[in-house]
C-alpha cells in the first residue's frame, strides 16, 4: 500500500507578518495538528502526497506557505530568514489556535521548525526533520552564489534564453538522486509563484536572507528540551549531506535517524513511501501524549498499517 491518493486540500488564509499566509488543510477539525514546512524553493504542493496519508490516519495536516513562497503574500518586513519565518509561523499557530502540534519540516522548513519548537516548546509535543538545515551545514555553495550580482546576471541571461521553469528545473533535479520524479508538471507548479513575483531575481532575494547564524545553537537549545525527535535523511543529498544529519541526530539525546537509501534532497517528492513508512510510527506515539496532556489520561489507539514497498514514480 502506498500512501494515500492526492487529494485535493482545504485552503485556508491566517494573518501573520503583516499580510496573509496560506496554508493547504487535509484532516478533521479537532485532531491532532500536524504542520508541515516546506523549504526552499517549493512550497505546500511537496506535502501533497504526505498529507492525505496524515488525514487518512486521524491527523489533521497544516501545510503553509511560508511568507514569500507559493501563495502567501511577502512578509511587511521584507525578510525571509528562518528566524524571520518562525515568527510569522508562529503568528499563523496562534491564529488558529493550534497547541500539542507536531512539526515536520524539510529543507530551511525544518530551521524553521527548531526555532518554533526552541521559542515556544509548550505547542510542540514533537519534532520531524527532513534533510533540514542545521548549525552551519548550510548554506549550500548554489544558494550562497545566487546573491552575488554575477550570479543573478547569468540567472536572468539564462531566463530570457530558457524560461524561468526550465532553469528552476536544473536547480532543483540537481539536487535529486532520481531527476524523473520531479516532473515537469510540479516544476511548473513551483516556478509558477516565483516567476509571477520576479523568476531569478526573485529567487535571489529569496536566499538573500538566509543564514547558518539562524540555525546556530539551536541543537544545544534542542537537546535540552524532553520533546521526541525524529531525523530522515535521503542518504544521496548533495548539498546537506547525511553526516550532518547522522551529527545531528547524534547531539540530541533520545531522537530516532532514519537513512532513507536511493534519495536525494527532495526526499517528499523522491521517495513519499518510504518518508511516510518513516514518520507514521512516530506519529502514532505521539496520539497518547497529546491525549494525556488534554485530558490527564492516557487512551488507546490502533496500530497504523504495514505499508508495502512500492515504486513511488516513473523513472
Amino acid at each position: 500500500m502506498s500512501p494515500s491518493p492526492i487529494q485535493e486540500p482545504e485552503r485556508i488564509e491566517v494573518p501573520a507578518g503583516g499580510t496573509m499566509m496560506s496554508a493547504a488543510v487535509w484532516g478533521a477539525p479537532g485532531s491532532t495538528p500536524v504542520i508541515l514546512l516546506h523549504g526552499m524553493p517549493t512550497n505546500a504542493l511537496i506535502w501533497r502526497r504526505i498529507g492525505p496519508t496524515l488525514s487518512a490516519e486521524g491527523f489533521r495536516a497544516f501545510a503553509p506557505d511560508l511568507l514569500g513562497y507559493g501563495k502567501s503574500g511577502d512578509p511587511t518586513s521584507g525578510k525571509f530568514g528562518v528566524a524571520d519565518q518562525a515568527r510569522y509561523l508562529y503568528q499563523f499557530v496562534s491564529g488558529l489556535g493550534l497547541k500539542d502540534a507536531i512539526v515536520l519540516g524539510h529543507d530551511i522548513g525544518g530551521g524553521v521548525g527548531q526555532q518554533l519548537a526552541v521559542s515556544h516548546p509548550e505547542l510542540v509535543i514533537g519534532l520531524i526533520l527532513v534533510n533540514t538545515v542545521t548549525e552551519r551545514n548550510w548554506p549550500p555553495l548554489i544558494v550562497r552564489a545566487s546573491r552575488t550580482q554575477p550570479f543573478a546576471a547569468l540567472g536572468s541571461l539564462l531566463e530570457s534564453v530558457f524560461g524561468f521553469p526550465r532553469l528552476l528545473a536544473r536547480l532543483v533535479r540537481s539536487a535529486t538522486r532520481h531527476p524523473a520524479r520531479l516532473t515537469q508538471q510540479m516544476i511548473e507548479a513551483y516556478a509558477a509563484p516565483i516567476e509571477s513575483r520576479g523568476g531569478a531575481s526573485r529567487l535571489a532575494h529569496l536566499a538573500a536572507d538566509l543564514s547558518s547564524n539562524d540555525t546556530v545553537g539551536l541543537t544545544a537549545k534542542l537537546a535540552a528540551l524532553p520533546m521526541p525527535k525524529l531525523i530522515v535523511w535521503g542518504a544521496d543529498d548533495p548539498y546537506l549531506k547525511v553526516a550532518s544529519g547522522r551529527k545531528l541526530a547524534s547531539e540530541l539525546p533520545g531522537s530516532t535517524f532514519v537513512e532513507i537509501p536511493n534519495c536525494g534532497h527532495f526526499v517528499p517528492e523522491e521517495e513519499p513511501f518510504a518518508l511516510a513508512e518513516a514518520v507514521l510510527p512516530f506519529l502514532r506515539e505521539r496520539l497518547p501524549e497529546r491525549q494525556e496532556r488534554a485530558t490527564g489520561r492516557l487512551r488507546r489507539t490502533g496500530e497504523f498499517p504495514k505499508l508495502e514497498s512500492t515504486d513511488p514514480g516513473e523513472e
